[in-house]
């Protein structure tokens, strides 16, 4: 085994040029740092179950839009990425987008059906944007870790909504709002100015 000594002064200097290495060569743990910076939430979501017991998904996209929603739950197997099923809009859309879920799908995996068959199963809804060829890092939230159960304990029509937080993993809660409330009242996920009819 190598051994190297290393003067008390040495040491930054070697750690800072190591990091500027592997930040310079594209490669390492700092590979797309600086397309993460650049990352910035614009816009918000809802989600709300309507007398039929259909759920919608409400979206805000401020100057971008959105072509699908990602549904995501856990899988079962332990160690595997999640399940994810996409249910595409008929075309991009921006401003305030509305998609309401279909009662089943035949894709595999089954995501939807089992978030419809399982109350308590936990679901993550994570709006797609269209990049149109551009280098687009705007986002939509997603909703975290809710269940129909959850969505079920709140008046029928009434949008919930989970206050996006950047960076934090504090206990998610669902805050019952109106659409026209939904559409124009603050969110700290949507950037000044973003207005939608």
């Amino acid at each position: 085994m190598l051994k190297i000594k290393l003067k008390n002064w040495q040491r930054p200097v070697l750690l800072v040029s190591v990091l500027l290495g592997l930040t310079l060569s594209g490669c390492g743990f700092f590979d797309g740092l600086d397309q993460m910076a650049e990352a910035s939430p614009s816009g918000n979501i809802a989600v709300s179950l309507d007398q039929t017991g259909s759920v919608t998904v409400h979206m805000i996209a401020c100057d971008i839009q959105v072509e699908s929603v990602e549904l995501l739950i856990q899988s079962t197997t332990p160690g595997d990425p999640p399940l994810s099923e996409r249910i595409n809009l008929k075309h991009p859309q921006g401003g305030y987008v509305e998609l309401r879920l279909p009662a089943s799908t035949s894709n595999n995996p089954p995501v939807l059906n089992s978030i419809i068959a399982d109350p308590q199963l936990e679901f993550w809804v994570i709006p797609i944007t269209y990049k149109g060829g551009e280098d687009e890092h705007r986002f939509v939230p997603e909703l975290s870790g809710i269940t129909i159960a959850e969505v079920e304990n709140h008046p029928r029509g009434t949008l919930l909504v989970q206050n996006y937080v950047a960076g934090t993993h504090d206990p998610i809660t669902l805050d019952e709002v109106t659409l026209d409330a939904f559409k124009d009242g603050p969110a700290n996920s949507r950037p000044p100015g973003c207005t939608v009819e």
